[in-house]
């Protein structure tokens, strides 16, 4: 499995049980054994999954360069209402794409 086709399916489970933890967890399960993934962690935290090939997907969304991450960091600014928004875009050397962060 492709990393692009793990992180649409993983996407499609998180937004589909927003609410369901138990589904969303055995769901996840199958996901990773299906891709033959690994997970990787660090302090205790998981931060994304390891391909069969190498390549990483990260838990967070991923951005193929800064202008659409800073496209997406205008975007979401201008039309949230929340309390905490993202700050900036920080390259990931992980996954070698673009994230949003809420840290100034």
């Amino acid at each position: 499995m492709k990393p692009a086709e793990f992180a649409k399916r993983r996407s499609k489970i998180e937004y589909a049980q927003r609410k369901s933890r138990t589904w969303k967890h055995r769901a996840m399960q199958k996901l990773i054994r299906e891709a033959s993934a690994v997970v990787v962690m660090s302090a205790g935290r998981v931060i994304g999954w390891q391909m069969q090939n190498g390549q990483i997907v990260c838990f967070k969304q991923r951005y193929r360069n800064e202008d659409q991450a800073a496209l997406n960091l205008a975007m979401i600014r201008a039309s949230s209402c929340r309390d905490v928004l993202p700050q900036r875009a920080y390259y990931c050397p992980t996954c070698n794409g673009w994230h949003l962060s809420s840290r100034a």
